[in-house]
């Protein structure tokens, strides 16, 4: 596949931090550690606590996989489309996968208000991580502006370079066009030098000419002429 942006890198990195944070704690593990081995009485608590676990993870799924798709698409619009002329766009779609993830999180939060429930020691990990991917999220956030910001600058710049060679174009056909009358101009005052040269030269001629004529006139019979 061709260049990955660094949004869309750092976006491969918060897929893989879910995929870790997504992995539910055993049931069975979390009982055998209960001290005291009072088993009855805790299953009640531990399935509730995975219960819960599940319902959160099925939330953060849910926004995974939207990111998932989301940078699959842009992958390929930018394989595309050579990346550079579509930067912006890139930039614009991943800020609003991380509104969403970020969307997703205040979800989560509300549900775990509503349950009213403590937080077990099973779920504080899942929590932990879930801060650290915000924090992705907002660092993935950030450098999608840098990366908008950085092809809105470089669209201006094209713009000014593209002005100034329409400008450039425009001298250089104002040169030529005045080029070309100019050596219009000379070829019309070298025609008629030379047609005033021809018109001398003929005219020198026929001169000559007149004189022996008349000079032929002024000669006695037996001049070498009349031989």
């Amino acid at each position: 596949m061709g260049k990955v942006s660094a949004p869309l890198m750092a976006a491969a990195v918060v897929l893989a931090l879910v995929a870790v944070s997504l992995r539910p704690p055993s049931p069975t593990r979390e009982l055998v550690s209960t001290p005291g081995g009072g088993l009855s009485a805790e299953v009640e608590e531990v399935s509730q606590a995975h219960q819960r676990l599940v319902h959160r993870a099925r939330v953060l799924q849910r926004s995974i996989r939207g990111l998932t798709q989301a940078v699959k698409r842009q992958e390929a619009q930018m394989e595309g489309e050579g990346g550079k002329d579509s930067a912006a766009h890139n930039a614009r779609e991943l800020a609003k996968d991380v509104a969403g993830i970020r969307r997703e999180f205040g979800r989560v939060e509300k549900a775990e208000a509503v349950e009213k429930g403590r937080v077990t020691p099973a779920e504080k990990p899942l929590l932990a991580r879930g801060a650290k991917l915000e924090a992705k999220a907002d660092e993935v956030s950030k450098r999608a502006r840098l990366e908008q910001n950085k092809a809105e600058a470089e669209r201006a710049e094209q713009r000014e370079a593209k002005k100034g060679y329409s400008q450039l174009v425009a001298r250089l056909s104002t040169e030529q066009s005045r080029l070309r009358v100019a050596e219009e101009k000379q070829e019309k005052e070298e025609d008629a030098e030379r047609k005033r040269r021809v018109a001398k030269e003929a005219l020198d001629k026929a001169e000559a000419a007149t004189k022996r004529l008349r000079s032929m006139g002024s000669k006695p019979k037996g001049h070498p002429l009349y031989t």
